[in-house]
């Protein structure tokens, strides 16, 4: 039964490109369902899954065990070159037989759009290349380009396309501010305007902001949260959402209700810049209201503050040498030297140190079949070729 509002789902996904095992799974035990019409934005470190969780949606990675949906169809055995679905790589991946126009034309162009036939696709080309400030001849080979300048042309290629879904891998990396808010512009009208169903896998929270409707952490192979981008960085659940959507301070201290110095502890709290005040140590109003859940008053020293980028970089050392440094849109409110670090217990965030992976499937559990975790030798001890293929187990006995 077709799944209403739901462009793409995964379900109970797991995923590798080795041998079949728990410990070789790059995505393990993915549900994930994507509305239609939205943008998602896939966030994780390197090595996460963000980059093989979007090879299974295209189809060019079949999922060991689990199911790939589309609009509620079951798409699992479909073949990239069947699905809806266009993906831009982190290295642009164009044809090197086709000129730039060429490439930028080639979906519309196979797909006998109107406008884009005959001689007028080059003129469409070149048109779209001149929205996005991409100055280079229509007719160029890619092996001319500069890596920039193929990712640009890679993205429009996409993007002309007009796939029922784009998968964007590592988008913008590399492109200067203006170039990238040219581009967020575009996908945020094929979202807004063409409906379309767009991730963007990124470490970047910058890309977030302007265009993801909902934000999707990955740690480890495994979906940590998943919320609107800004409910994840006001209430990050593990330590990677806390870390991968923004800065945060550190507050080594126990809560100060107006009486002594705190003590610092073990274990930090974290807050968000924009909770946090940064005032010199002989600025403390006695007359100025409390807050009613407490707050934490920590004394340090401001090391340095000096601009970055939109906003400021505050470097603060603790009374114990312990370090940290964050950025703040706010201008300064202290100068180097001796100041207190205050935030509102309220405003306190806890995230867990990890996510919760998924459990290895059981093997007596047969209801999405099972792999066995063969090492295949060639008679004489030594390895030979790993099985990689789909083993389903008919019969529980033969796992005895």
């Amino acid at each position: 039964m077709r799944e209403v509002g739901v462009a793409v789902a995964l379900e109970g996904v797991w995923a590798g490109y080795g041998p079949v095992a728990a410990d070789a799974a790059a995505v393990r035990g993915v549900d994930l369902r994507i509305p239609a019409g939205r943008c998602l934005a896939l966030m994780g470190d390197s090595g996460s899954g963000k980059s093989t969780m979007l090879a299974v949606l295209a189809g060019l990675l079949r999922p060991w065990i689990g199911t790939v949906r589309l609009g509620g169809r079951d798409i699992t055995d479909v073949g990239a070159h069947e699905r809806p679905v266009n993906l831009v790589f982190q290295d642009g991946a164009l044809f090197p037989f086709l000129s730039v126009a060429g490439n930028i034309a080639f979906g519309p162009h196979r797909r006998n759009v109107r406008t884009w036939r005959d001689r007028g696709w080059r003129t469409r080309a070149a048109g779209v290349m001149s929205e996005v400030g991409l100055d280079v001849r229509p007719m160029r080979r890619p092996k001319d380009l500069s890596g920039g300048q193929a990712q640009r042309v890679a993205l429009l290629r996409a993007l002309v396309n007009d796939p029922a879904v784009l998968l964007l891998d590592e988008p913008f990396r590399g492109l200067d501010r203006h170039l990238r808010d040219a581009f967020v512009q575009r996908v945020r009208g094929l979202v807004r305007t063409r409906r379309r169903t767009v991730v963007i896998a990124t470490h970047d929270i910058d890309e977030v902001w302007p265009v993801a409707d909902l934000l999707a952490v990955i740690e480890g192979g495994v979906i940590a949260q998943v919320d609107r981008p800004e409910q994840v960085y006001r209430d990050p659940t593990t330590m990677s959402a806390l870390q991968l959507t923004g800065d945060s301070l550190p507050f080594y201290a126990a809560v100060a209700d107006g009486g002594g110095a705190p003590q610092l502890t073990a274990e930090p709290a974290w807050a968000r810049p924009d909770s946090v005040t940064v005032r010199p140590a002989a600025a403390r109003d006695p007359r100025r209201p409390r807050e009613p859940d407490g707050e934490i008053v920590v004394p340090a020293t401001l090391a340095g503050v000096r601009p970055v980028g939109p906003g400021w970089q505050y470097d603060l050392v603790y009374p114990d040498g312990r370090a940290v440094s964050w950025r703040s849109a706010g201008a300064p409110t202290a100068t180097p030297g001796p100041v207190e670090v205050t935030v509102p217990v309220a405003s306190l965030l806890r995230p867990l140190p990890r996510a919760v992976g998924s459990a290895w499937p059981d093997p007596a559990d047969r209801s999405d079949g099972w792999f066995l975790d063969l090492e295949l030798t060639d008679g004489r001890g030594r390895p030979a070729l790993p099985l990689t293929g789909r083993v389903e187990i008919l019969d529980s006995r033969a796992n005895r």
